[in-house]
């Protein structure tokens, strides 16, 4: 079920980008990455995921620029904002502009991968 889905990671931090990558390619995701918020509509036009992990802090863009940006050209796409600067009022916004779910670091690894696992089923659900 998850091999033909799809997870663009959108992280500056290479290290957690990897540590990502390997997560979800592990329990059979398919990923493409982006470094930096300027290609990450240009890499989510090409690649049309069903879910994306989104840094909230980028060089080039913010990762509220990017939920706008990508939430008009896609209302399905399930986002998971990830952040080490999160405060109550963000998270808010961020569940408002339409994010399926926010952490911030360090997070589980397990609850992360649950919480796409869980994005998975109710894709697939709404797909049939």
């Amino acid at each position: 079920m998850n091999e033909d889905r799809t997870i663009l990671i959108i992280e500056d931090n290479a290290d957690m980008h990897l540590l990502l990558s390997n997560i979800f390619r592990d329990a059979g995701y398919k990923t493409y990455s982006v470094y930096n918020g300027f290609d990450a509509l240009r890499i989510f036009n090409k690649t049309h995921p069903e879910f994306i992990i989104l840094d909230m802090r980028l060089p080039g863009k913010s990762g509220l620029d990017i939920i706008r940006e990508i939430k008009q050209y896609s209302k399905d796409v399930k986002i998971i904002l990830i952040t080490a600067y999160g405060d109550h009022r963000t998270e808010m916004k961020i569940m408002d502009m339409g994010s399926y779910a926010y952490f911030t670091k360090p997070f589980s690894n397990c609850d992360l991968l649950n919480t796409i696992n869980q994005a998975n089923e109710e894709y697939y659900t709404e797909v049939k």
